[in-house]
Order: C-alpha cells, then structure tokens, then sequence
C-alpha cells in the first residue's frame, strides 16, 4: 500500500518532498506547503503506539515561543480506516543539523562567526527552556 504524500492540517495542507530521518516512534519529512510552496518538517508517527508521545511532545513544543527553538506550525492526527497517524509540523532549519555544519566548517577560521552564533543559540534555547 503506498502512503498519500500529501498531509491535510487543520490550517493547511503540505505535499512529502524528501525523507530527512527517523527514529523509533516517527519518520521526519521535508513537506512543502501548498499555499505558498514553504518549507516545514512533518514529523509523522510511525505506529498508534507512538501518538501519546508525539502529542505530549506537540502539547510541550506549542508552549516554547522563543526564537532559539524550533517552532511547531501545527499538529495533526490523520485517520484512514482503522490506521492513525500524528503528525507534527515544524519550522525547517535549513542549514542542516550541527554534525554536518561542523563538519563543512571544520578548521575554516572564515566559518568562526557562524559556528559561534550557532552555539550562542542553542546555549540561549537551553537557558530559556531551563528558566
């Protein structure tokens, strides 16, 4: 059975470009939305199993409003038949994860400014969700 590429939120519906990754309990896909062609990422259980915690997960990230996490545009439970899956739908940081930033500006004094502001987010994003 092939899985439908297009989501349908409550706010918008967004079409499957690429698989990014996956762990135990979802995939992540970069999806465009279809009303104006922006970038996201769907995160999408792969079992029932999993919802409970993608939906504590999507209950806690709506709750972050600072500019140093990774903002939640919406969340989603899709049911076909007797299958369901959630979906969440988050801003897609383009530059990609820090493993390969570092490993791109590894030794490259040019590349100094961008790593320093990258860690002064992230230590920013810590700070905001421990206050």
């Amino acid at each position: 059975m092939v899985e439908n590429p297009t989501y349908k939120g409550k706010e918008h519906s967004y079409n499957r470009i690429d698989l990014i990754g996956e762990g135990g309990q979802a995939k992540a896909y970069l999806v465009e939305r279809t009303s104006d062609k922006a970038q996201f990422i769907a995160k999408v259980s792969l079992n029932k199993a999993a919802i409970p915690d993608l939906m504590e997960e999507a209950e806690r990230l709506s709750k972050f409003k600072d500019n140093h996490i990774v903002k939640m545009i919406e969340c989603f439970e899709i049911k076909k038949g007797y299958k369901s899956k959630f979906v969440i739908i988050l801003e897609y940081c383009n530059i990609g994860d820090l493993t390969k930033v570092f490993e791109v500006t590894l030794g490259k004094p040019e590349y100094l400014s961008l790593c320093l502001r990258l860690m002064n987010g992230i230590l920013k994003g810590l700070n905001f969700l421990h206050d």
